[in-house]
């Protein structure tokens, strides 16, 4: 059975304490303290019924589990992870947590909270938790416990510079669930039938240094990344890399696309762009992302590049999505690169676009459904907006 993320049950509140107990024991405190932990602590029908309890399957069994709620400050806590001690140091924590962020970015959280146990402070520290306070522990000779906190929306930083090459390399997930992702596949084409299985490039390593990214590809069946995706990003080793075209209008509105219902992000609002494939591979091995932006750019829009300024160039880490995107400033009124775009939507037989929506405020966008790497760029491109015109924009308000 392939690995998955799913919502907890009120049926599996039992089984989920009595993981936590044991996982809690793991760690060698003395017998006492375990005793009263297991009388205190149980995972009850209510946090499950709250929405917020994911559980991580591994060979059709409970490998770990987390829970979490929503603050009314718009801090997301994580109330529990806890890992089956058989599979601890597997990666099961890591993609829990990662689960978790990604309801915390959907639930618009501005922060991730949580209380650490001493044993795991360095785990969230890796994971980019910072300490805010600490407070005695109820255990007996032992440290203190941590509250840690880290922000939810990705950063934006500015790059210079891009090394990114193919490798001939396989994907271990791709090769061990050949038989689910085929299965998979099929509903897919239920749904959509106009989705397409060709091969695709991802991230096996990547990393930034001065404004420098450097990542290593392998090539991949878009069927078998579809899947990775809607499974809940198993294997967290791997990343999404993927170009996009920031667009601004002369004015400093900010323009973004809303997704086709055919298509496998129907409904989401974000910018021109899409995955990098065979036509961004050059003879050198290395993988053109501009080249990929430029080509999305014309294909989705009809915006030519000789009518754009390129500006700045940015990387956006959200989790399992990894973004390259280039600014580009087009010399038009916002509402008349709306026309154009929707005019050259009307010229394809399968439009990727159903509507361009314009955003002049982050508040434009509060009843779509934006990515955070998306969110994030948009907040980026204001503000440098604002600060040019001179108007007061927050750099607090939350986007999609």
């Amino acid at each position: 059975m392939h690995p998955f993320i799913r919502r907890a049950d009120v049926t599996d509140a039992p089984f989920l304490t009595e993981l936590m107990h044991r996982s809690k024991a793991s760690w060698g405190y003395q017998e006492s303290d375990i005793a009263q932990f297991r009388a205190d602590w149980a995972i009850s029908s209510r946090e499950i019924m709250q929405g917020r309890a994911f559980i991580a399957m591994r060979a059709d069994q409970i490998a770990g589990f987390a829970t979490g709620h929503l603050e009314d400050c718009g801090a997301y806590v994580l109330d529990h992870l806890f890992v089956e001690p058989m599979q601890m140091r597997t990666g099961i924590g890591s993609w829990l947590l990662e689960v978790v962020l990604e309801d915390a970015k959907t639930a618009r959280a501005s922060r991730l909270r949580l209380e650490s146990d001493p044993h795991a402070v360095g785990f969230y520290q890796a994971h980019g938790f910072a300490t805010t306070q600490q407070r005695p522990s109820a255990f007996q000779n032992t440290g203190n416990l941590h509250i840690m906190e880290k922000p939810v929306m990705p950063e934006v930083q500015v790059l210079n510079g891009l090394n990114l090459k193919l490798l001939e390399a396989e994907w271990a997930f791709e090769n061990d669930h050949k038989s689910a992702i085929a299965t998979h596949w099929q509903k897919v084409l239920a749904e959509k039938p106009k989705s397409w299985n060709g091969t695709v490039f991802k991230a096996l390593r990547l990393t930034t240094d001065n404004g420098l990214l450097t990542a290593e590809f392998s090539r991949c069946q878009y069927a078998s990344f579809l899947a990775w995706r809607d499974w809940g990003y198993p294997d967290i080793t791997v990343k999404n890399v993927f170009g996009c075209a920031a667009l601004r209008s002369q004015d400093g509105t900010v323009i973004l696309g809303q997704m086709a219902s055919h298509t496998s992000t129907g409904g989401q609002v974000y910018f021109p762009g899409g995955n990098l494939d065979e036509q961004d591979l050059q003879t050198d091995g290395t993988i053109d992302v501009l080249g990929s932006i430029r080509r999305e750019l014309q294909e989705e829009t009809g915006i030519s590049l000789n009518t754009v300024e390129p500006g700045r160039l940015f990387l956006i880490s959200d989790g399992p999505r990894v973004c390259v995107a280039q600014e580009y400033v087009v010399p038009m009124a916002s509402e008349d690169i709306r026309t154009a775009i929707l005019n050259h939507n009307k010229t394809l037989e399968f439009p990727e676009l159903d509507d361009v929506i314009l955003a002049r405020t982050p508040e434009a966008l509060r009843n779509h459904v934006v990515p955070p790497y998306a969110a994030s760029i948009v907040k980026t491109l204001l503000n440098r907006s604002s600060t040019k015109s001179g108007l007061a924009i927050s750099r607090d308000c939350t986007i999609g």
